[in-house]
């Protein structure tokens, strides 16, 4: 299934995908993804790899779809699970680092985040955000976008199934960048945010 390519021949073109725009309903139509290609190919930035599309819901099978598009999990894969964990519910995130552990090989890497207080969402400093967004015009209860209730802490979650985890907090995050950390009321909503990755033995 992989293929050498000689990177020098490359073109836009070959960023962009022949593939017709279905995805699952409501969805999106790849419009992130394009415009990541986009600037990609705009920067000159040449693919090390093959990759495959694979629109399913997280709802469905998708390990299955993996498996029946080539996936090999035979060999050490890169996970990322970003933005999302919010918007699961509790036995959802479970499911999704359950196959996330049984398709990955020892090597592999996964990426996400973990916010440890899920109610800041439905107080008062989630009001802040909401009337933050109807500034730009977006109509969004933040306390209506997630799933609230006990879950997993995402760290101790993968480190009981056989993951070397590390997270660092945004504050954490930006220091070690050399970053100064924004004095700004939405980020530091996020503050005790962690990025976590996680290597499996």
């Amino acid at each position: 299934m992989s293929q050498i390519i000689d990177a020098a021949k490359l073109t836009k073109k070959d960023f962009e995908t022949d593939q017709d725009v279905r995805w699952c309903p409501g969805c999106g139509d790849y419009a992130i993804l394009k415009a990541m290609h986009k600037s990609l190919a705009d920067m000159g930035a040449k693919p090390k790899t093959e990759r495959h599309t694979i629109a399913i819901d997280l709802r469905n099978d998708w390990p299955k779809a993996l498996l029946d598009n080539g996936f090999d999990p035979t060999r050490p894969t890169a996970w990322i699970a970003e933005g999302l964990l919010i918007y699961l519910p509790p036995e959802a995130q479970d499911l999704l680092f359950d196959r996330i552990d049984e398709l990955s090989a020892p090597g592999s890497r996964v990426a996400t985040e973990h916010i440890p207080d899920i109610s800041m969402f439905s107080d008062e400093r989630s009001q802040r955000i909401t009337e933050r967004l109807k500034k730009y015009g977006h109509d969004i209860e933040m306390k209506d976008l997630i799933y609230h209730g006990e879950r997993s802490h995402v760290t101790d979650y993968l480190a009981g199934h056989g993951w070397d985890v590390t997270a660092k907090t945004m504050r954490e995050a930006f220091d070690t960048n050399g970053f100064e950390f924004p004095q700004d009321d939405t980020i530091g909503f996020f503050s005790d945010l962690s990025y976590v990755s996680a290597l499996k033995r």
